[in-house]
């Protein structure tokens, strides 16, 4: 819930958004308040994917969700195309755009948020000497590197 998320918030937390996270219309308005310096995207390989059924993917650009090679029935696997229905690393492109659309932001400022929350997360070190890198700290949507 929106309620249960500002909290976790507050306490300083992040907030992770995968496909599962797009499937109702409940669902988008939690994550049309994730702050963008809180929140992370992911897909949760293999599993959540965006659905045809879910709310997400009906606010993604029909290019995002048809790019890349198309999809093969599992029973019939070949190198280098996604598996049909199953959660791809290529998905968080799906993932970042239908949160830029729900936010009404550009896809970009999404991923940046997320890469510099990622690197603020894991490399805290490496993120205090991003400097002129093209993520780096200018974005409105995020916050200062956490101190520690």
């Amino acid at each position: 819930s929106a309620e249960e998320m500002r909290a976790l918030v507050e306490l300083g937390l992040h907030i992770g958004v995968n496909g599962c996270s797009l499937k109702s219309d409940e669902n988008l308005a939690v994550v049309r308040e994730i702050p963008l310096h809180r929140i992370m995207l992911e897909t949760d390989c293999p599993y959540c994917t965006m659905r045809p059924s879910h709310a997400g993917p009906k606010l993604v650009p029909a290019a995002v969700l048809s790019a890349g090679p198309p999809a093969k029935d599992k029973k019939k696997f070949e190198e280098g195309f996604p598996v049909k229905g199953r959660g791809e690393p290529r998905n968080i492109v799906e993932v970042a755009a239908a949160v830029a659309a729900v936010k009404g932001v550009e896809v970009e400022d999404v991923a940046r948020a997320a890469f510099n929350n990622s690197m603020r997360m894991f490399w805290p070190e490496e993120a205090r000497d991003m400097g002129e890198s093209p993520y780096d700290w200018e974005i409105a949507a995020t916050a200062p590197p956490l101190q520690r």
